[in-house]
């Protein structure tokens, strides 16, 4: 019985992965299809876009990828929000700065968009986390329809993806 607590912190990093993350190593990575291997051209601002762009519009957009979905999905963030430490380590006190922890969170959310790789009409079971340079807080490209709700919530179904 003395061995419990260790067993079960063992338990849950095995299951939970770092900082309470479900781990998608089982997934098959990202198809290659998805992965622009030069540069998107014409990519805007989130800002730019939102409010200006109609439901069904494709567009390009750049940004700072945030945070990985459960599924093939991730958090573009406008690249004029800095996440926790950016530009000065030693000011680094957030331990996820990719939540943009230090800002504003109306601004966050004004100028976040949902990325999703779809398989048929829902995100793929693909894992994006490391796979083709795609990691939290990398510079990114995406090339996609956007597709805008009632509400002016926004998720880009992307076509393509490419490191900045």
């Amino acid at each position: 019985m003395r061995h419990l607590p260790l067993l079960l912190a063992l338990f849950a990093v095995a299951c939970y992965g770092e900082r309470g993350q479900k781990p998608s190593s089982n997934l098959p990575p990202l198809p290659a299809h998805f992965v622009s291997e030069t540069p998107l051209e014409g990519a805007r601002d989130v800002k730019d876009v939102r409010g200006a762009v109609q439901d069904g519009q494709e567009v390009i957009l750049r940004g700072t990828l945030a945070d990985f979905g459960a599924l093939a999905t991730f958090k573009l963030v406008e690249d004029s929000l800095s996440y926790c430490g950016e530009g000065n380590p030693d000011d680094d006190h957030c331990k996820t700065p990719w939540d943009y922890c230090c800002e504003d969170p109306a601004a966050v959310r004004d100028y976040t968009v949902q990325v999703e790789f779809l398989d048929g009409d829902n995100p793929g079971a693909w894992r994006l986390s490391g796979q083709h340079g795609l990691d939290r807080l990398k510079e990114v490209a995406v090339a996609g329809t956007l597709k805008v709700d009632e509400r002016g919530n926004m998720r880009l179904l992307a076509d393509r993806v490419a490191l900045r």
